[in-house]
C-alpha cells in the first residue's frame, strides 16, 4: 500500500485512488471534525474522560495479572510487556483482538 500525494506527484503521474477523498490532505481531517462536532464540547470532553478511564482501569487490570506498563497512559494507548514471557505476546495478543474488546498488537 503506498499512496502518491497530489501536491507531489505531476498530476499525469497520479493514479485513480489518489484522487478520493480518504487520500486528499485536505480532507483527511474531516470524519474526525464531524465526529467531534456532532458531540459538541461535552460530548468531546465526556468521550477523552471515558477513554482515559477505561486506560487506568486496562493499565490497573494489566499490572494485578503481572504486566509491566511501558508509557505514561494519558488517553488511550497502553503499552506493556509480559516480564520474561515475551514470547507469549503474539498468542496474548490474538486471543485479545479476537474477542473483539481491544486492539492489541507488536510495538517495534
Amino acid at each position: 500500500m503506498d499512496r502518491q500525494w497530489s501536491g507531489l506527484a505531476a498530476k499525469s503521474a497520479m493514479r485513480s485512488k489518489d484522487w478520493i477523498p480518504e487520500f486528499s490532505p485536505s480532507a483527511q481531517g474531516v470524519e474526525v471534525w464531524v465526529a467531534l462536532r456532532s458531540l459538541g464540547r461535552k460530548g468531546g470532553a465526556n468521550l477523552v474522560d471515558r477513554c482515559s478511564r477505561l486506560a487506568r482501569l486496562f493499565v490497573d487490570e494489566l499490572q494485578a495479572a503481572g504486566f509491566e506498563i511501558l508509557n505514561d497512559v494519558v488517553l488511550n494507548q497502553v503499552v506493556t510487556t509480559l516480564p520474561g514471557r515475551e514470547a507469549r505476546m503474539p498468542e496474548i495478543a490474538a486471543k485479545l483482538r479476537a474477542s473483539g474488546e481491544a486492539w492489541f498488537g507488536p510495538t517495534r
